[in-house]
């Protein structure tokens, strides 16, 4: 289960740092609209959030503070590196209590916290489509059948 979860990982990373790409690329980022940087920027820093609160340390971030994608290509690598190390040291149905942004307690398995992240960057990921379309830019293919048939040799 734990190699599934790192292929989903994987699969997520690879469609963050396309985005990134997009909008480190000083024309595309002229037609970027505010809508889709925010949501580049929620989506990880929802995932620092959560690897936090598996941690167990303080939150660093706010969940819709805005990042320029040079700041975004670094959060994202963190958080990679963070989610590959629990992964790889914790058990996916341990248990995890935590507060969430407006006080609530709550206990999840880290399974369901690491899928809930990989599951809310993909819907994020979805929104972000939509506005380059509004935009007039063409969005990424970011379908996960679609990366394991262009990424992978079987």
């Amino acid at each position: 289960m734990k190699a599934f979860f790192q292929n989903l990982l994987d699969y997520s990373h690879f469609y963050n740092l396309k985005l990134i790409e997009i909008f480190s690329d000083a024309e595309n980022s002229k037609r970027l609209s505010e809508k889709s940087k925010i949501l580049l920027s929620h989506i990880l820093n929802a995932s620092s959030v959560w690897n936090s609160r598996i941690l167990g340390i303080p939150n660093r971030l706010g969940v819709w503070e805005i990042f320029e994608a040079e700041e975004l290509r670094k959060l994202e690598d963190q958080n990679y590196l963070e989610t590959q190390k629990i992964l790889k040291d914790r058990k996916l149905n341990e248990v995890i209590a935590y507060k969430n942004t407006k006080g609530d307690f709550y206990e999840r398995t880290i399974g369901d916290i690491i899928f809930h992240t990989l599951n809310h960057a993909t819907y994020h990921r979805g929104q972000i489509a939509s506005e380059f379309r509004k935009s007039g830019l063409e969005p990424i293919v970011s379908d996960y059948i679609f990366y394991r048939e262009t990424t992978f040799d079987y």
